[in-house]
């Protein structure tokens, strides 16, 4: 939170805090040297931290309801252990998505500085079939016209550490996550009835 801070230009005065892991020791020497105050809320007594407890239900509901429409329609790929994929999605979506009262994100409250929103607009369903155009020919080469044009993947959010226009892709056959660029969506699942109910597109 503090290295986050600073990259934003913010310096954190004081914490306001559930007990658990922020009443360690480590947590508390840490805040006494950069000179900032911590209260607790009660034991038993989330409603003291509302707005945060609140948001946090938001955000595991709306990652449930992404794990779910997987689960409804793409079961062979539905799996528990996308859960922390799901969370990181709906934080992201959360924290782009404006504030009925105020008309502001949670990005633009942070910041304090409006946004042009063009973010939303590459948003897409969480978990939906995504189509990863080859290799070569993301390179400019050319391939046999009877070999896979593309490959199957899932769409699991948006890479950290690249161009905010790359994405993640969970490829189906490996199970490994890499950021990828040219795809291609289907939002409705509308494809999975005609892919395989094992194997790879790569595999026909």
């Amino acid at each position: 939170m503090e290295q986050l801070a600073k990259e934003e230009g913010f310096d954190i005065k004081s914490y306001h805090l559930n007990n658990g892991v922020f009443a360690a020791k480590e947590f508390k020497v840490d805040c006494e040297q950069l000179k900032q105050t911590i209260n607790f809320s009660c034991v038993e007594a989330q409603h003291q931290n509302g707005v945060a407890e609140r948001n946090i239900q938001t955000v595991a509901s709306w990652a449930c309801a992404n794990m779910l429409r997987v689960e409804y329609n793409w079961p062979q790929h539905a799996s528990i252990k996308l859960w922390p994929m799901a969370i990181n999605y709906a934080v992201w979506v959360f924290n782009h998505l404006p504030r009925a009262d105020t008309g502001l994100c949670p990005d633009e409250m942070w910041s304090q500085c409006r946004t042009t929103r063009d973010d939303l607009r590459r948003a897409h369903v969480w978990g939906c079939p995504v189509y990863v155009l080859e290799l070569a020919l993301q390179d400019g080469k050319k391939i046999h016209k009877w070999q896979p044009h593309a490959r199957l993947g899932i769409f699991v959010g948006f890479s950290h550490v690249h161009s905010s226009l790359v994405l993640l892709v969970l490829n189906v056959v490996t199970g490994k996550t890499s950021p990828q660029y040219h795809v291609v969506f289907d939002d409705k699942f509308s494809t999975v009835n005609l892919l395989p109910t094992e194997d790879s597109i790569n595999d026909q």
